[in-house]
């Protein structure tokens, strides 16, 4: 595959290849209203995109019944009218939740009202503007799992489609092989460590994982962490998502913005503490200072003014509950120092160019 030159297209079937209702039934063994996966989408005005989604997940070849549980949040662009379009083709397999209003701003998340209506022993998640590739992948993961009952999570690497730049790249690709991936791998590298479109998990301590981050600006990051602290992550090489970046009103879109992203990082700093006096009785939770300390730097280095940056780091690590402070202090200040000696030998090395010539 030519990442360069990806054809979203050519990924999915459609909607003429689709297979019907009946012929994906007919392959399942089993009660289908008992559904071994529970496919979970999240979505709001991606009309654009959420055919894409729901063409690859009615691919899915499985001997086992799934379900496709949509959340639309009032969407106003006609995400709406596709996703009733595709409901009605496919009336017991696809679940739709179409809201007259849009929850979110009401600070109710999707994943808090899909979660209480999957069914499924295992949970997928693709949110409407990313959509999979693969059409054995929910199939690749179940078995996976079911071979592995000390893990907790699967996931695979993924490519990420930038909508602005028309690019794609291999992202998370952490072997060639099938592995277990480390919990502080995953925790430190903030919610990169993942594709949202490559979860796969046991649907099992939904309801604390959820309260563990009750607060929190994005779920992402945290749903790793917790499912890598509670078990194995396995990792399967093969790329079965696409990870649309800049997606038109996608979060990575919003965080162009200067003064959004400022208020993110003030809201992680205090998420990740709290979420930390929820989960420091896991092994590996330590590991969360890591990104307590990047988002703290980010914040700070907001800062021109030596003075501002001092009482702005005040205020932020005298708000901490749950962390040592004087631990995170020092982690701080090593941070720190590593950047500004990197800065200088920049600097020297910049003065001692111009010198030569």
């Amino acid at each position: 595959m030519d990442l360069k030159k990806l054809n979203i297209d050519e990924l999915v079937p459609p909607l003429t290849e689709l297979r019907s209702e009946a012929e994906i039934i007919y392959t399942w063994q089993g009660d289908i209203i008992k559904p071994t996966v529970s496919i979970l989408c999240a979505t709001f005005n991606h009309v654009n995109y959420i055919k894409y989604a729901i063409h690859s997940f009615l691919m899915q070849e499985t001997s086992f019944p799934f379900e496709i549980i949509i959340n639309d949040d009032a969407s106003t662009d006609g995400t709406t009218e596709v996703v009733e379009q595709y409901a009605s083709l496919y009336p017991n397999i696809i679940k739709p939740i179409l809201h007259k209003t849009n929850q979110y701003s009401r600070g109710v998340r999707p994943i808090s009202i899909l979660y209480p209506l999957a069914k499924g022993n295992y949970i997928a998640v693709c949110e409407g503007d990313d959509l999979w590739t693969s059409k054995d992948k929910i199939a690749q993961q179940y078995a996976a799992m079911e071979a592995n009952k000390r893990a907790s999570v699967c996931f695979h690497s993924a490519l990420e489609f930038d909508e602005l730049l028309k690019r794609s790249e291999l992202i998370c690709n952490y072997s060639d092989i099938t592995k277990v991936i480390p919990p502080e791998t995953i925790i430190t590298n903030r919610g990169g460590s993942i594709p949202t479109a490559a979860l796969f998990y046991r649907n099992q301590n939904i309801k604390e994982m959820l309260q563990s981050h009750s607060n929190a600006p994005i779920g992402d990051f945290f749903i790793q962490s917790y499912l890598a602290l509670s078990g194995e992550a396995i990792f399967l090489p093969e790329p079965m998502c696409v990870y649309r970046r800049n997606a038109k009103g996608s979060w990575t879109s919003n965080q162009q913005d200067k003064t959004k992203q400022s208020l993110y990082y003030e809201k992680m700093i205090k998420a990740i503490d709290n979420f930390y006096g929820n989960v420091q009785s896991f092994e590996h939770s330590h590991n969360l200072t890591i990104p307590l300390v990047f988002y703290l730097k980010a914040y700070l280095f907001q800062y021109k003014k030596p003075t501002s940056l001092l009482r702005a780091y005040y205020e932020q690590v005298s708000i901490l509950e749950n962390f040592k402070k004087y631990e995170v202090t020092q982690l701080l200040v090593k941070e720190l120092q590593s950047i500004l000696l990197k800065k200088t030998k920049y600097i020297l090395s910049k003065r001692r160019d111009q010198h030569e010539i």
